[in-house]
């Protein structure tokens, strides 16, 4: 077993061939998941965002859990829009099947995520199970009924996911200034409202050519829908260079 990281301030992790193993630190509090949590996260067989896999217990107290390991990293940008749609699809369900166990989504940018041929999200370290605090203010002071609150929850994890698409392809994107990427995301929300949709899914199926790679496809993308005042670009550009 190797140390693959002790950057963060809850674990040690380590790994072996087929498994990484978060270890909580000595001096660390385990106060947002408990044994039950845990557990209960493990029970949740999701295919690419990624659960606990089984908890790891020494003299009868919870050390950490392990989670499959990952292995590889290629530039999501140069794998093809129909490989990318087909991962969408996968994680759509996996979306559905933890919103459904009212487990919110919260610690998803592209730091903890790996594309290797397939999209996978690495890190549950931060989940909220059935807590919707948070979220209130949305909704005022009334007392949910429980499809209202599965409603709230897959709306904030489609939210994460849309944001997480948005910095995987657009704003790592050297290709797209900050014009652009205004642009871009005016156009998806666009789309989303007028169509009732939560997840840019059904936006990339519609409107990216599968046949290319993504950055081929996001290119052709915004030539032919992405409607640019090069006035206005140039202003921004230049404002946001002082």
């Amino acid at each position: 077993m190797e140390l693959l990281s002790t950057k963060g301030s809850e674990f040690k992790v380590y790994n072996d061939e087929s498994f990484v193993y978060k270890i909580f630190r000595k001096d660390y509090k385990l106060g947002h998941k408990t044994k039950e949590e845990l557990e209960y996260l493990s029970l949740i067989k999701t295919k690419r965002i990624l659960m606990p896999c089984s908890l790891i217990i020494k003299d009868g107290e919870l050390k950490g859990y392990k989670m499959p390991y990952i292995k590889g990293s290629t530039d999501i940008l140069d794998a093809k829009m129909e490989d990318l749609i087909h991962e969408l699809h996968i994680i759509n369900e996996d979306i559905k099947l933890l919103s459904k166990a009212l487990v919110r989504l919260i610690d998803i940018n592209s730091e903890n995520t790996i594309f290797n041929g397939k999209l996978y999200l690495i890190d549950p370290g931060n989940y909220f199970i059935n807590d919707i605090r948070a979220l209130l203010p949305y909704v005022g002071n009334r007392k949910l009924n429980d499809t209202e609150k599965l409603e709230l929850i897959e709306s904030w994890n489609y939210d994460k996911l849309n944001k997480l698409l948005d910095e995987l392809l657009f704003i790592h994107n050297e290709e797209i200034d900050i014009y652009l990427l205004r642009k871009i995301i005016e156009f998806f929300n666009s789309e989303r409202m007028k169509n009732g949709t939560k997840f840019n899914l059904s936006i990339f199926e519609m409107y990216f050519d599968t046949s290319l790679t993504i950055r081929e496809s996001i290119n052709k993308f915004i030539k032919e829908h992405i409607k640019a005042d090069e006035k206005e670009r140039q202003m921004i550009l230049s404002l946001m260079q002082k």
